[in-house]
């Protein structure tokens, strides 16, 4: 990508399409839940749209002139789920966040790291359950987080 000169936007953009474009077959083996359509637009967000069309064209690369199988079929219908559901949906998937990173971390006296970002992507997913709909409850949510993690930690599980 940095020898066709394109910005550090669009290598960031191709390398998530990249790393991700194997979900969308993989949630076809099963019945796509509501859960899983949440977790891939709260993970991915819009990005979500190219990385299931990146799959489909992948997995006709993959086959080659060979006949579409029922394989085929269930990927994209599971591709087809995931965009109608972002397209007619996406408030319910995607609410606006109710903390940022720097608010997390000022108001639970945190570090800068993964664990952030973990801990937004389970505030985003509760959000989009309906489990909390108000900043205090996310910050109540990510302590309950922590403690328990921490008393984890304390008995040795992870």
């Amino acid at each position: 990508m940095r020898r066709l000169g394109t910005s550090t936007q669009d290598r960031r953009l191709v390398q998530q399409i990249v790393a991700h474009h194997m979900r969308p077959g993989q949630l076809s083996h099963d019945v796509v839940s509501e859960r899983a359509i949440r977790r891939y637009f709260v993970e991915l967000g819009p990005v979500g749209l190219y990385v299931g069309l990146t799959s489909l064209a992948d997995h006709l690369a993959m086959r080659g002139p060979e006949p579409l199988t029922e394989a085929w079929r269930r990927h994209l219908s599971t591709v087809r789920i995931l965009f109608t559901r972002y397209i007619r949906e996406r408030e319910v998937l995607l609410p606006p966040r109710l903390l940022q990173g720097e608010e997390l971390i000022r108001r639970l006296n945190l570090t800068p790291g993964p664990l952030i970002g973990h801990l937004l992507e389970i505030i985003a997913e509760a959000q989009a359950e309906g489990q909390v709909s108000s900043k205090d409850e996310a910050l109540w949510l990510a302590e309950e987080y922590l403690t328990q993690k921490g008393t984890k930690q304390e008995r040795g599980e992870k």
